[in-house]
């Protein structure tokens, strides 16, 4: 993947005059390593979601995972290619293997995690129509039991080389 183009301003002695539009500063994406750091892309907005990513961040010592929100740049030009369709309301896993939705994408993300949580991605072998229509029913009823923020999250400290957009 290639750094977007950034827009450079000119310098004060060129710069248009007050009535004139001036150009926006491009926003450069993050370079995104997915053999060594998948992406989970979350709804920012989403309590649930949210809990889900402290929760991985907790768990993930190693610092493997890089976070992004289903709202920002990162996921519009990494995902929309990825979906025939709009982007699906789904925490979303890309890595190496390419891009994983609904249950898939937790059950890998739980792989990767320490013992015990590791020990949960047997539920792979459960077959994906079966996961998926549990995933779809708490996915579902996620606003109503965990509430919907009116604000994507902002990183700690610590997190802020993780969460890249």
């Amino acid at each position: 993947m290639t750094d977007a183009p950034v827009t450079a301003i000119p310098p004060a002695a060129s710069a248009p005059a007050q009535d004139e539009a001036q150009p926006e500063a491009a926003y450069a994406l993050p370079e995104v390593d997915v053999a060594n750091h998948p992406v989970v892309f979350f709804d920012g907005m989403c309590g649930m979601c949210n809990s889900a990513v402290d929760f991985v961040m907790k768990r993930d010592r190693a610092g493997k995972f890089r976070f992004a929100t289903l709202q920002g740049g990162l996921a519009k030009a990494e995902l929309d290619d990825a979906f025939d369709g709009p982007q699906p309301d789904s925490l979303v896993l890309m890595d190496a293997a390419g891009v994983h939705v609904y249950s898939t994408g937790i059950l890998r993300i739980l792989r990767d995690l320490p013992a015990p949580w590791s020990c949960l991605s047997v539920g792979l072998i459960v077959p994906r129509p079966i996961r998926d229509a549990v995933y779809r029913f708490v996915a579902k009823h996620r606003y109503r039991v965990f509430g919907r923020k009116d604000a994507c999250r902002m990183p700690t400290p610590e997190e802020r080389d993780r969460i890249i957009d």
